[in-house]
C-alpha cells in the first residue's frame, strides 16, 4: 500500500468519473494536488506540506493517477455504508450483496506547468 498523494481534478475527466483519485507520481507526501479547470498544477496543504496552496509552474512530465467505484449487479452505483469485503475474487457489501469494481486510470501530460492532455489508460 504505502504513501500516496491525492488528486482533485477540476478539469472534467474523459470518461466523466468524479470519484476520489490518487497518485504515486508526485512525491507521495500525503498532500492534495489540484489540476485546475484552466490546466495549472497546484499543491495544497497536506501531511508534509503546510505552506498553503502553491503552483508548480515548471513541472514537466506525465502524472499517472487512478481511482475506482463500486456498482451493484444491476449496474447502479453502490451507495452503501460500511466497508467492502474482498473475498475469493469477489467484492461483497456489508450485507453480502455482490458488487462490481470499476477502475479508472489516467495519464496527465504537463509542459511548463500546464496541462496538455488527460488520457484514459486502457485496462489490461
Amino acid at each position: 500500500m504505502g504513501l500516496y498523494d491525492t488528486i482533485r481534478c477540476e478539469r472534467p475527466l474523459p470518461d466523466g468519473f468524479k470519484g476520489q483519485l490518487q497518485t504515486k507520481d508526485l512525491g507521495c507526501s500525503m498532500v492534495e494536488h489540484i489540476i485546475t479547470e484552466d490546466g495549472r498544477l497546484l499543491i495544497a496543504n497536506g501531511f508534509l506540506h503546510q505552506e498553503g496552496i502553491a503552483e508548480a509552474p515548471d513541472f514537466e512530465g506525465v502524472v499517472n493517477f487512478y481511482g475506482g467505484e463500486y456498482s451493484t449487479e444491476d449496474g447502479q452505483p453502490y451507495r452503501g455504508r460500511g466497508g467492502v469485503l474482498h473475498q475469493g475474487g469477489k467484492c461483497l457489501g456489508p450485507n453480502g450483496e455482490l458488487l462490481r469494481y470499476q477502475p479508472h486510470e489516467y495519464n496527465a501530460t504537463f509542459e511548463k506547468g500546464r496541462l496538455i492532455e488527460i488520457q484514459i489508460v486502457p485496462e489490461i
